[in-house]
């Protein structure tokens, strides 16, 4: 406690009296003050003594009437300094003693003025150590808290002093090092490393750097730690405690094994996963029993896996879209999320940028109010197959080129871009290369596209497939029409030596048509559309007469011309919108044909 003397206590006092004054008078002061004791100074303002109303001086003033006769003149007088414990009321006359210095009063101390003071300072010192022990038992609570958070804490912890000596390690540190405590508390850390107990001491490094420091030590236990050491300084800034924490890397490392071993496993049950898919039989199966398809699906296996932009060529109907959707399901994004395709060549120019990148409501005339999405955003999260990407005008190039940079579409008379998260995968049967020298197709939008190329061989370049595929569609119009037609082994043989210009897509509609105009269930070269005596055996479609007419109906003579004028338009230009051009009508009078007729 703090010494507590004189000056603390002091008080003004409100009356003081001259020596010369009358006792009468003097009286006559204190009663209207309310007091019993006043100070008496002289003319200096020095203190000379003490006056108080009391039965001597009462018995006094009979005879004597200056109160310079009648003051108490032997009270001690106190400094400012004096300690309150060696003041003793009880031994003196008055509860009232002077406090002077230089003999000029300064105060007074009262006996009833210092118990209260005192009473008041006992009182504070008593509540102030309730609170402080109060205080002490939480800070002893938290001590034990985070004593047993660090003695079952799973790494090891240890602290040294600044002479490396061990002065406390938690359980983990005894499983940790193989050690006991008890062996190693109070022992220099250098006296265990001679011993062989540890490799090395990360102790003694900081000790000698006075910086956080980490080794990887070999234990007695036979783990390899991880130890990490951090000083401790004091308020003079000089080394105090060690602290070092120990985690088990032997552990570490076992976890990390284990999930490469787990991830060398889900690459195998994703690789089977995708030879089991290739090698599903449904109508959009790939029939690949050639080389070059097998090395060209094993690619585009490969490629799915990734994000990269895949730009697929070949002649038209190779099967560039069904090579498209397989690279879709068989990547992350083909599980639930859209396969969006888009052909460049079937969509009116003036309409395909809406229909691309979407409009805002109000956009153009005839406009939905709200708004629509174009193919981009309905592609969000998937894939986006833009087939005859040759057909996109020069100006929607430059859009798609941003698109494809920025990941981001902004819809046509809108501001605000949207983000996106498309995989893109392009294709054409047009040589690029050429266009882009005849300055109809972008040098940078061909590199954005063209960045794993995979080029899809004619029908013509992979024998091996063609019976397959002849069976397969065979297969897949008999359970169209419920028949149930075979192939002739003649027929095979043409099928085989047939160059197929048409590739897959000749050969499907080939297939279906042998299947719904044959009259027996043998299908013979007789029927086929495209043999080298086609003219001469083509009267045999239908049934004859004996004048060798065949017996066509109206709407079958119709059907096969129309069929061999848009299959041959098609062959030749390439695109539908071409097709259209070349034998005179609109694209969509051409797709309601195609459809009808079942031209793929």
């Amino acid at each position: 406690m703090k010494t507590r003397v004189v000056k603390d206590f002091m008080e003004k006092y409100e009356c003081t009296l001259k020596a010369d004054f009358t006792y009468n008078d003097a009286v006559s002061l204190l009663a209207e003050k309310g007091i019993d004791y006043a100070p008496v100074i002289n003319d200096a303002n020095q203190y000379v003594g003490m006056f108080a109303i009391t039965a001597k001086t009462v018995a006094q003033s009979r005879s004597i009437q200056i109160i310079e006769d009648l003051m108490y003149t032997d009270l001690p007088v106190l400094s400012p300094f004096t300690s309150i414990e060696k003041i003793q009321f009880q031994q003196f006359a008055l509860p009232i003693l002077p406090v002077v210095e230089s003999n000029i009063l300064l105060g007074v101390i009262t006996e009833k003025s210092m118990n209260e003071q005192l009473s008041f300072l006992l009182t504070y010192e008593m509540n102030k150590a309730s609170q402080l022990n109060g205080e002490a038992m939480l800070l002893q609570k938290s001590f034990n808290e985070l004593n047993e958070m660090l003695e079952h804490s799973y790494d090891g912890f240890a602290i040294t002093n600044n002479e490396g000596i061990t002065i406390r390690v938690n359980k983990a540190w005894d499983r940790l090092t193989g050690l006991n405590r008890k062996d190693v508390i109070g022992i220099p850390l250098e006296h265990l490393v001679e011993k062989k107990y540890f490799s090395d001491s990360v102790t003694m490094k900081v000790i000698q750097t006075k910086k956080p420091t980490t080794i990887i030590q070999k234990m007695k236990s036979g783990k390899q730690a991880m130890m990490t050491g951090s000083p401790i300084f004091d308020e003079n800034n000089e080394l105090y405690q060690v602290i070092i924490n120990i985690r088990d890397v032997t552990e570490l490392y076992q976890l990390k094994e284990n999930l490469e071993r787990k991830e060398k496993l889900a690459e195998r049950y994703h690789n089977e996963i995708s030879q089991i898919r290739l090698k599903q039989t449904n109508e959009d199966s790939i029939i690949a029993e050639s080389k070059v398809m097998e090395d060209l699906l094993d690619l585009a296996s490969r490629v799915a896996r990734v994000e990269s932009t895949v730009l697929l060529t070949g002649e038209s109907g190779v099967g560039k879209g069904v090579i498209a959707r397989f690279i879709h399901q068989n990547s992350q994004r083909g599980q639930d999320q859209p396969f969006i395709i888009v052909n460049c060549g079937a969509i009116p120019q003036e309409l395909l940028e809406s229909e691309l990148f979407g409009y805002v409501g109000g956009a153009f005339t005839g406009a939905n109010r709200n708004g629509k999405p174009g193919m981009f955003e309905l592609a969000e999260g998937g894939t986006l197959f833009l087939d005859e990407i040759a057909e996109l005008p020069l100006k929607l190039q430059v859009k798609l080129l941003h698109v494809i940079q920025e990941k981001e579409v902004t819809r046509v008379g809108g501001t605000k871009p949207v983000k996106l998260n498309v995989r893109l995968i392009s294709a054409t049967n047009k040589d690029l290369l050429r266009l882009i020298d005849e300055e109809k197709f972008r040098e940078d939008l061909y590199y954005r596209l063209n960045v794993v190329p995979l080029s899809l061989p004619p029908l013509r370049a992979r024998e091996e497939d063609i019976l397959p595929l002849s069976v397969h569609y065979l297969n897949l119009y008999n359970r169209k029409y419920g028949l149930n037609k075979i192939i002739s082994n003649e027929l095979m043989d043409i099928l085989l030596t047939y160059r197929w210009p048409g590739n897959i897509r000749e050969l499907a509609n080939v297939i279906e048509r042998m299947v719904v105009t044959a009259v027996g269930d043998i299908l013979t070269p007789e029927i086929f559309p495209n043999n080298s005596n086609h003219h001469a055996d083509k009267l045999k479609l239908y049934p004859m007469e004996e004048n060798n007419q065949p017996l066509f109906t109206l709407q079958q003579a119709t059907n096969q011309m129309e069929f061999d004028l848009i299959s041959r338009a098609l062959d030749i230009g390439k695109t539908q919108a071409k097709a259209a051009d070349l034998i005179g009508v609109s694209l969509s009078t051409l797709i309601r044909k195609m459809k009808k007729l079942n031209i793929d």
